[in-house]
């Protein structure tokens, strides 16, 4: 897949590729030098990612990598795939030391954005979930996950802005 021919849109509604479905215990990654999505890890003991995730073309984040996304959505969105989104916050953390915040989101055309305008509509337990998965990503990977929290719309369309191409 050729990323240049996916336009960013704006800070305030972009697209995703999608990586890695709601359920997969499959963790995919995009690898630029095949211009495809491959396997990157297999999770263990019933561990899988409760949200779709995935990655926001021309831009790259001080890891070296683009924005990371949370696709909060109704239903699985398979790898592969271009969603366009919109920003409700972000999440803050390190990954190893290195940050590797991110961006929680939601499809443009799933009822969900009728919803879901800002974080604060996650509800507490809805948060705690998305911690949790990071954490155990970290157990998992045998990684050091530092959780510095949530922060809001602003926040995360001001990162877009930051480190798009």
């Amino acid at each position: 897949m050729n990323l240049d021919n996916i336009p960013l849109g704006t800070p305030e509604e972009f697209n995703v590729l999608v990586e890695i479905p709601t359920g997969s215990v499959n963790k995919y990654e995009y690898d630029e030098a095949l211009r495809a999505i491959k396997l990157d890890y297999v999770f263990h003991n019933g561990f899988h990612f409760p949200f779709n995730y995935g990655f926001i073309p021309h831009t790259k984040a001080e890891d070296n990598d683009p924005l990371d996304a949370v696709v909060l959505s109704s239903y699985p969105i398979q790898p592969n795939t271009i969603v366009m989104v919109k920003p409700l916050g972000i999440l803050r953390l390190k990954d190893g030391g290195e940050q590797d915040n991110k961006l929680i989101t939601v499809p443009s055309v799933d009822p969900l954005t009728n919803e879901l305008k800002s974080i604060a509509d996650l509800s507490d337990k809805e948060k705690e979930d998305i911690t949790a998965f990071f954490k155990e990503v970290g157990v998992q990977k045998n990684e050091t996950m530092d959780i510095e929290g949530f922060f809001g719309r602003d926040e995360a369309i001001a990162e877009v802005r930051r480190y798009k191409l």
